[in-house]
């Protein structure tokens, strides 16, 4: 019956209404079905859903990640990083408050900037084995109808990899749909006619790549703090503050996006600092910068101090 519905291009949200089948159980499901040798393309949209294409060929599969907006002008996103989810610092109740927080704003994108477990690096944890520390994120980790999680995973991620050998992309790209890798260290999305860069340092394990290309927006982890500014190269770099309660300066939180196009490039951005305080959301601030490549030389971004004000959730 999936494979029927997925043939007649039913989306993951149609699939769910008409089989009362849970997104978990149909990602299960397409799991045993890759066990028995089918395999199958994913388009995800900005809405939040997904549509499944029964692989019949051999064309190799890009390694870029493609979000259909389809004639949006704007997209909203929350940008998250270094939830370090099996340490003692994990702030499970942070992540559930950021869900609610998109459910109530209809922001149906999650950017993640990597250190999605803690992995065999640091100190203090919950559980000393990476491969309990996967599982349990799989359970953790909110599952909400129509919100998408796309993560570049960390140096704190591929300790796992480089201890045991066992993949934490892998294991995302079989039971988590809603939860999409982009690469270790770095990924790319592309949105229209643009991009949009997932960072996240490696350099302990003394791997680097090659300079980025495109000429948009890089979104940061490992920092554990916010900031945004505009790089020499003319790229727009935004380091996410952890959502966690490891922190480096200030408090942890995420970055609300909200990106213009313009000719199907990104045109605008406006970033809100949401800042977790006391067990509540607070905006703290809000930059709002030009991203239109002629106007990007000696563009300076405006910082624009807003009234600190809780969000009611």
């Amino acid at each position: 019956k999936l494979l029927e519905l997925i043939s007649e291009e039913y989306t993951l949200d149609d699939i769910s209404k008409v089989t009362g089948l849970s997104y978990r159980q149909i990602y299960n499901y397409l799991t045993i079905l890759k066990n028995k040798g089918f395999d199958f393309y994913r388009k995800y949209y900005s809405t939040g859903d997904i549509s499944y294409i029964l692989k019949k060929d051999f064309t190799p599969v890009s390694d870029e990640i493609n979000l259909y907006t389809s004639e949006d002008k704007t997209l909203q996103a929350l940008l998250i990083s270094d939830l370090h989810l099996g340490s003692k610092f994990q702030r499970i109740d942070y992540l559930n408050l950021m869900f609610e927080y998109c459910i109530r704003n209809g922001i149906h994108i999650i950017l993640c900037g990597g250190d999605f477990v803690d992995g065999y690096l640091g100190g203090e944890k919950l559980y000393f084995d990476g491969s309990r520390q996967i599982r349990e994120a799989l359970n953790d980790y909110p599952l909400v109808s129509n919100i998408l999680t796309f993560t570049v995973l960390g140096d704190h991620d591929y300790s796992i990899l480089n201890s045991t050998g066992q993949n934490f992309m892998n294991v995302l790209n079989n039971y988590r749909h809603d939860i999409i890798p982009v690469g270790y260290a770095r990924g790319k999305i592309n949105i229209k006619n643009d991009q949009v860069y997932l960072c996240h340092n490696l350099n302990r394990y003394k791997i680097s790549f090659s300079p980025l290309g495109g000429k948009s927006l890089i979104i940061s982890g490992h920092s554990h703090r916010m900031q945004i500014f505009m790089r020499d190269d003319n790229y727009l770099q935004i380091l996410v503050p952890s959502l966690c309660d490891l922190v480096r300066e200030g408090f942890p939180g995420a970055i609300k996006m909200e990106l213009t196009f313009g000719n199907g490039v990104i045109a605008n951005g406006i970033f809100e600092h949401l800042a977790i305080i006391d067990g509540d959301i607070y905006e703290v601030d809000r930059i709002s910068a030009d991203l239109i490549a002629g106007k990007k030389q000696n563009q300076k971004i405006q910082l624009e101090e807003i009234p600190k004000r809780k969000i009611l959730i």
